[in-house]
């Protein structure tokens, strides 16, 4: 595709030369947290990618959940930050119950759900990485089966 001098060009004919891919990471096992602040779990699954001309991606987060008591539940959500090292960087989007997903009981349930982050720069590296807490009294919240996706929009 060839542009000419003055004419208008829109993100799509940017992403057009070069289409931007979804980027998936997951992790299988099984880990739990007793914290009921967002953090880290060992094998979290996250990613990096680099912003597509318009400057929105979806990020899209699936996890088995389980309370490891009555009454206990377990709380997902993710953190955008710059750079393309996943866990590092200036946070862009902090994790947030708005942009979660969660459950209380015992029963194991599977829940998934897609924000969309707008405002990022475009052709600059981000990573984005998954952050639990647990909710109610005391105990532990449970995570399986855990999934991340970051899909590039127009």
């Amino acid at each position: 595709m060839a542009f000419l001098a003055g004419q208008k060009v829109s993100a799509a004919d940017l992403n057009a030369l070069s289409p931007p891919t979804s980027v998936t990471a997951g992790s299988s096992g099984y880990a739990n947290t007793t914290s009921t602040s967002y953090g880290t779990l060992s094998g979290d699954p996250g990613v990096a990618f680099t912003a597509p001309a318009s400057g929105k991606v979806d990020v899209h987060i699936r996890a088995a959940m389980v309370g490891e008591a009555a009454g206990i539940g377990s709380q997902a959500s993710f953190i955008v930050r710059t750079g393309s090292s996943v866990g590092s960087g200036t946070t862009v989007v902090a994790a947030a119950d708005d942009n979660s997903i969660g459950m209380i009981g015992t029963d194991d349930v599977e829940a998934g759900q897609s924000t969309l982050v707008t405002g990022l720069t475009p052709g600059n590296s981000y990573n984005v990485q998954m952050v639990y807490k647990r909710r109610g009294a005391s105990s532990a919240g449970g995570f399986a089966r855990r999934r991340i996706t970051v899909k590039p929009t127009f």
